[in-house]
């Protein structure tokens, strides 16, 4: 749960800080070099095209995956 509250603080720092005019790019990097936010965290073109890539929602929960294995899993055929 820490991770979540951590999460919604960074989410509130951007806003903040597109509100006092600071480019988001800018504030990215602050949140990760300071270490509120982990690199990983941020949303990229590469991110996006991945999670577009998987099955909905819908389709994982008629399937019964469960979290992250099917994450996994599409990620291993991926790589071979």
């Amino acid at each position: 749960m820490p991770n979540g509250t951590l999460c919604a603080k960074a989410v509130v720092d951007m806003i903040r800080a597109e509100e006092n005019g600071v480019a988001i790019a800018e504030e990215h990097e602050r949140l990760v070099k300071e270490e509120f936010l982990p690199r990983s965290y941020l949303i990229t073109e590469d991110r996006i095209n991945k999670a577009r890539a998987l099955p909905t929602v819908q389709v994982q929960e008629l399937e019964g995956h469960v979290g992250n294995h099917l994450v996994r899993a599409l990620h291993q055929n991926q790589e071979k």
